[in-house]
């Protein structure tokens, strides 16, 4: 496994077993029922967050060595400009300037607004030291597989989700060898837990929820997801080589 790979797994595994003991104080005896409702309520919005947010940070450290393996842009795949350009312009369309805008505000938008246009320009000007995997490494809705898909083929691999269904921690999570059977059963997961996630967060009073078990088993899948993810992104990478392409 790739060590940068390697800290970014550790890291994320200990969240979740901090998750685990917070799940274990929210069902305490001396909790009431009410209590114990929203600490499963509460970690569950934490345990997404963190599982967003880990994906995208081995997507940042997947296509950051695929920029340092390239030899020049055209090494590079060319999902991997296009997006980088497209959403750097979003990401500054956001900002709205208009005639009734007060000078100070103006000029806090163009101070914030140069550093990232000058950036994609220059990265496109094959300065590939610039930082443009903030806005190239960015989801707008829930971390699904069709999302995660996208992330990682914008850097040149197409369905991560499937690929990483060949490897052990996934198959001995859902009791599959099968990889398709797999990739289903990982395709439904993500959508249930996604589903229960988005219900927790727009309902402001929730008075069930699915109970720890069902916790304890989404932290499980996760821990399985995140082994076979280092796993698959370390291997692509000795597979790229110099081109830094990556197709599965």
């Amino acid at each position: 496994m790739n060590a940068d790979f390697s800290v970014i797994l550790e890291e994320f595994e200990a969240e979740l077993g901090a998750l685990n003991k917070l799940i274990e104080l929210g069902q305490a005896s001396s909790n009431s029922p009410k209590v114990r409702v929203a600490a499963i309520n509460s970690v569950t919005l934490i345990l997404a967050a963190m599982f967003e947010e880990f994906v995208r940070q081995m997507a940042r450290q997947f296509v950051m060595q695929i920029v340092s393996k390239a030899n020049a842009l055209e090494d590079l795949p060319p999902a991997l400009l296009e997006t980088a350009w497209r959403r750097t312009l979003d990401d500054l369309r956001r900002n709205r300037v208009s005639r009734n805008s007060k000078n100070e505000e103006l000029a806090a938008t163009v101070h914030a607004a140069r550093p990232k246009f000058e950036a994609v320009c220059r990265f496109l000007e094959s300065d590939t030291k610039q930082n443009i995997y903030d806005n190239l490494i960015h989801n707008e809705g829930n971390m699904r597989a069709p999302v995660i898909n996208r992330l990682f083929k914008d850097c040149g691999t197409r369905n991560i989700c499937m690929a990483l269904c060949e490897n052990e921690s996934l198959r001995s999570y859902f009791n599959e060898n099968d990889k398709g059977k797999v990739n289903g059963k990982l395709v439904s997961k993500l959508d249930e837990f996604f589903e229960r996630r988005n219900n927790t967060a727009h309902s402001l009073n929730v008075q069930s929820s699915p109970g720890s078990e069902t916790l304890n088993q989404d932290i499980c899948f996760f821990h399985a997801f995140a082994q076979d993810l280092s796993a698959c992104l370390g291997r692509n990478l000795g597979v790229a080589g110099a081109t830094g392409i990556v197709t599965v």
